[in-house]
């Protein structure tokens, strides 16, 4: 159970990121494990959860952000124009069937062509 857990949790992670931030993302997850075993009792586990809190000058984050510096990037911002006015007199379900329809066939054409999607 643990394997395939943990096997699935790999295979989510490089399905929805580049390989350079799945393994970063990975490697974290597999250190942050290591030094929960190396906890020795609940007084240190409160201190630490403490402390990982941080103050407004520290902030709440212990690693440096995921971020890649890419030189060739392409960013598109996409409206469907009249889908205002269209959505208002619609019913919910024609709504959602049709934003499904563009996104699945947009992140289809985004797969095949190796596009890294971020929303």
């Amino acid at each position: 159970l643990v394997m395939n857990t943990a096997k699935r949790t790999t295979e989510i992670v490089q399905s929805l990121f580049p390989k350079s931030v799945g393994d970063r993302l990975l490697a974290e997850a597999e250190e942050k494990a290591g030094e929960k075993k190396k906890k020795e009792n609940v007084d240190t586990f409160m201190m630490e959860s403490e402390a990982e809190q941080g103050t407004a000058t520290e902030g709440p984050f212990k690693s440096d952000p995921i971020a890649e510096l890419y030189l060739s990037t392409t960013i598109i911002f996409a409206d469907i124009v009249g889908f205002t006015a269209w959505s208002s007199v619609r019913d919910p379900k024609a709504v959602f069937t049709l934003l499904e329809t563009v996104y699945r066939d947009f992140d289809l054409k985004a797969k095949r062509r190796g596009v890294f999607k971020v929303e």
